[in-house]
């Protein structure tokens, strides 16, 4: 023997280890090569190869390492019999990480209150070991797909991730849906895209108190959008409330109530009134309207009769009725 090298040990997706074995001799006798291949100090494999009959030869040995050794090193001892210049030659190199299997996925949706525009979703990936994991998570509005987002989880074995998405406008009255995709596995939520009501103008059109004191008032709401909208529609007498009506409002972008309540007592003198609100505010803030019941009629005072008109009835004569003759 005159030289042994050992080119390069390589570990392929498979796990299958490999390396090439080069010697030289000084005659063509028999030499006898050996390999084995250990991982993290453990031999797993011995193999031996005969060669003879010329000065210089070249052998591959191969191990299949399996799966139980990924994230650990190999190493290949190569020595020779008879024995090589130096001695054995060893080289190692480093298994690849096992490959990690997404074993739950979860996805949640929220959706910021309005009037936000953010949507969230809400993902937890679990996996059986702490390789890299691709994520991936499509957002669509109405079936639409609007944005993608792509993330790599690694080092854990359980996850909880936030991906956002900002529409240019909130997208009333649409439905978002969330798409995502881990290590084979995928998962889906949606959510509905509420939006409150904007009320452009509540107003007071007609009110009125007959003289029964029943007052009734008609009254008009304008809103942007047909979500639910509270009107409420207060009575008062005298400068304090009697009473406030509410009414629930959906379905259209124009309504018109009317509203009507008999006040206990109606005052003579009294102003009365109807202020009309929504919830949530209108634009122009409330409407009122109202007037004042009939004025009090002015008392009117008795004279008392003077001293000079009281005279003492001092005549009790029996008048003569012509009966006597």
């Amino acid at each position: 023997m005159s030289a042994l090298n050992v080119g390069k040990l390589t570990v392929d997706a498979g796990f299958l280890s490999s390396a090439t074995v080069s010697l030289r001799t000084s005659g063509a006798g028999a030499v006898t090569i050996i390999a084995r291949f250990s991982v993290d100090g453990q031999v797993v494999r011995t193999a031996t190869s005969q060669v003879r009959g010329a000065l210089s030869y070249t052998r591959t040995f191969s191990h299949n390492l399996g799966e139980g050794a990924c994230g650990k090193t190999v190493r290949l001892t190569v020595s020779t019999s008879p024995a090589a210049p130096g001695g054995r030659t060893r080289v190692s190199a480093a298994v690849p990480a096992c490959p990690t299997d997404v074993t739950g996925l979860r996805v949640s949706l929220d959706m910021a209150e309005a009037p936000g525009r953010a949507v969230t979703a809400r993902v937890s990936v679990a996996t059986n070991g702490t390789g890299a994991v691709g994520l991936r998570a499509a957002f669509a509005l109405n079936g639409e797909r609007v944005s993608t987002t792509s993330a790599s989880l690694s080092g854990r074995d359980a996850y909880a991730k936030d991906v956002t998405h900002t529409f240019a406008r909130r997208p009333c009255g649409g439905t978002v849906t969330v798409t995502v995709r881990a290590g084979g596995r995928q998962a889906t939520a949606s959510a509905a895209v509420p939006c409150e009501a904007a009320v452009r103008q509540v107003s007071v059109a007609r009110a009125s108190l007959n003289a029964r004191g029943r007052a009734t008032a008609v009254v008009s709401v304008t809103a942007t959008g047909t979500q639910p909208v509270r009107l409420s529609v207060t009575f008062t007498l005298a400068g304090g409330a009697q009473h406030t009506e509410s009414l629930d409002l959906s379905g259209q972008t124009a309504y018109t109530r009317t509203v009507s309540f008999t006040f206990a007592g109606t005052p003579c003198g009294s102003a009365w009134g109807v202020t009309a609100s929504t919830s949530p505010a209108a634009a122009n803030g409330s409407d009122s309207a109202g007037g004042k019941t009939p004025a009090c009629r002015p008392q009117t005072e008795t004279e008392s009769p003077k001293p000079d008109d009281q005279r003492p009835d001092t005549d009790n004569s029996t008048p003569d009725l012509g009966l006597g003759r």
